[in-house]
């Protein structure tokens, strides 16, 4: 409590020094300096608390290239041709081909040579 009473007692006395000298704005300041400060590390938590998480959600265990791949692999691999033609790799031709191709793909390998000349 008596922690409290003495921070109490000195942003008062900052206060009223800063009007005394004509800086009005200087208890703002300090208060945009606390928040930033505060921000900060709460950014900063929230890095740590997921630093352990891996950067590519899509990526797959190593596997043989000739193991069966599921509809949720033909799927993926789908969907990222999408995005390869989103952002401008692929023609419309393109996509389709390799679109047919990956929701028909029976093995990673075939799968993976879809995506070889990509990033």
């Amino acid at each position: 409590m008596g922690v409290v009473v003495l921070l109490i007692y000195l942003g008062l006395l900052t206060f009223w020094a800063c009007a005394v000298l004509g800086v009005i704005t200087a208890p703002f300041v300090l208060l945009w300096l606390a928040v930033a400060a505060a921000v900060r590390r709460i950014r900063r938590r929230r890095s740590q608390a997921f630093a352990w998480r891996p950067r590519d959600w899509g990526a797959e265990p190593l596997a043989p290239p000739e193991l069966r791949v599921s509809n949720r692999e033909r799927d993926r691999a789908a969907a990222d041709l999408a995005r390869h033609w989103h952002q401008g790799r692929l023609s419309v031709d393109e996509l389709d081909e390799r679109v047919g191709k990956a929701l028909v793909a029976k093995t990673r390998a075939e799968l993976e040579l879809l995506r070889v000349d990509l990033p």
